[in-house]
């Protein structure tokens, strides 16, 4: 990573820019705030004092939690401060590095942002550590947080409770239109099997009628048997 820094004389603000960045000096000129460049860049510094750095910062957060969750939160607010910043057509979040980024807050491991979900993540050094022997020197801090992760577990466990909850009744009214489709397709098919078989029944009642096997009347009442209309007489 290469940055690039200027400074405002007036005020002494030192700002640091990535090469898709330096676009945002033409913004600030149009806004009439001058800024001179510092010096040409500033590269990246030696591997072995980044890891020196890196190692004693780790070292102080294994002694304080609140020194991890300081770091956290300050990257999540940075995450989302960027994306929604009003100049996205210079500070685009899809040109971000995020592992480069999570690096340079000296996470342990990358918190679970909307912001970064989905994102494809290069380069980030994760530290092996459980997080849970990790203490706040405050004693106060410490109390504070074990019933906020107290009340978070009751809260997933509720939600994972209702959730399955909501997947049984989901299945079982699921099993039970099936069961209702099938029914009616069966009665549907029971009908009109009865109404082919009346059908049939008169065509067979007719045919003897005039072949003089049957008498009217007893075609008449045979007929009101099969719930038809009546048949006048010639």
């Amino acid at each position: 990573m290469i940055v690039f820094p200027f400074i405002n004389y007036l005020n002494f603000a030192l700002l640091m820019l990535l090469d898709f960045e330096v676009a945002y000096l033409g913004y600030l000129e149009l806004k009439k705030i001058n800024v001179g460049k510092l010096q040409d860049k500033i590269e990246e510094s030696k591997s072995s004092e980044n890891e020196k750095i890196r190692n004693e910062i780790m070292e102080l957060q294994k002694n304080d939690r609140d020194v991890i969750e300081k770091g956290k939160s300050a990257f999540v607010s940075f995450m989302r401060s960027y994306k929604e910043h009003d100049l996205k057509y210079i500070f685009k979040h899809e040109n971000m590095d995020i592992g480069d980024t999570a690096n340079s807050f000296f996470l342990f491991r990358i918190p679970r942002v909307k912001e970064i979900l989905g994102k494809k993540i290069d380069g980030f050094k994760e530290t092996k550590i459980n997080f849970e022997d990790v203490k706040f020197v405050d004693k106060n801090q410490e109390s504070q947080y074990l019933q906020k992760r107290e009340r978070n577990q009751q809260r997933r466990e509720e939600k994972e409770a209702y959730l399955l909850e909501q997947k049984k009744k989901y299945e079982e009214k699921k099993k039970a239109k099936g069961r209702s489709k099938s029914q009616r397709k069966k009665r549907n098919l029971d009908d009109e099997r009865k109404n082919f078989d009346e059908f049939t029944e008169e065509e067979r009642l007719v045919k003897k009628l005039k072949k003089g096997q049957i008498t009217l009347a007893s075609f008449k009442e045979r007929m009101k048997d099969l719930d038809l209309s009546d048949v006048e007489e010639d």
